[in-house]
């Protein structure tokens, strides 16, 4: 649980393994992905309908190449890409990271949240401005139920920021209703100046909002 991602690499056309040790071996695991090498065979399909562990199959098989997989790694959320043979994404997945965080500072939820027309903004207050080196990320619990795409990303506030001023935005992030905790990487520094600053509120926005009830914070913190 103190990885960033788990990821199985296994397979091929011949089944060599035996499947029920396998699964029972698979079962006790934090395994946030699994990678077979033959693009062709489905016999490893039991794996995501017993644990909810996405299967990714690509390579090569005997009648035409199957998908290529381009991996993208931060420390927060695992980008996988889809390409075809001429090298053009078909398909993008996200996994977000499940290890353990310690919280540095729990986020409150004392202003109600701003309503627009495609996006909720939720304002989230500290008791204390933070430095923004000495945080690294923005933790939420949520529960989601929405008929749309729903992405999440958050802009922190700097101590003494102008008016009109946003704040330093996280990367953003796709959101899924089997989903209900999610991490974003905070900025540490100044984009220009490159120099640390004080963060005095944070902005969590959820782009793709429909209706009440689509979205439900639970919880935040920063660690």
């Amino acid at each position: 649980n103190t990885n960033d991602f788990n990821v199985l690499v296994f397979g091929g056309a011949n089944e060599y393994y035996n499947r029920t040790n396998l699964y029972e071996w698979m079962k006790d695991l934090p395994i946030d992905a699994v990678f077979n090498g033959d693009g062709s065979q489905k016999h490893n399909e039991p794996v995501v309908n017993a644990f909810g562990t996405p299967i990714f199959f690509v390579g090569t098989a005997d009648d035409q190449p199957h998908p290529l997989l381009y991996v993208e790694y931060d420390p927060e959320i695992l980008s996988l890409s889809l390409l075809d043979s001429a090298g053009t994404a078909s398909d993008l997945h996200w996994i977000h990271t499940k290890r353990e965080v310690e919280p540095i500072v729990f986020l409150g939820q004392t202003e109600d949240p701003i309503l627009y027309d495609k996006r909720i903004n939720i304002p989230l207050t500290l008791d204390a401005p933070i430095r923004s080196t000495d945080i690294h990320g923005l933790r939420i619990r949520f529960e989601a139920n929405s008929s749309t795409q729903l992405t999440a990303y958050a802009f922190l506030e700097p101590v003494g920021r102008t008016q009109g001023e946003p704040g330093f935005r996280t990367r953003y992030s796709f959101l899924s209703n089997d989903e209900e905790m999610l991490s974003l990487a905070t900025p540490q520094a100044r984009p220009i100046s490159g120099k640390a600053f004080d963060v005095q509120r944070v902005v969590l926005v959820i782009s793709g909002y429909h209706e009440k009830g689509d979205f439900e914070l639970r919880e935040a913190f920063l660690y």
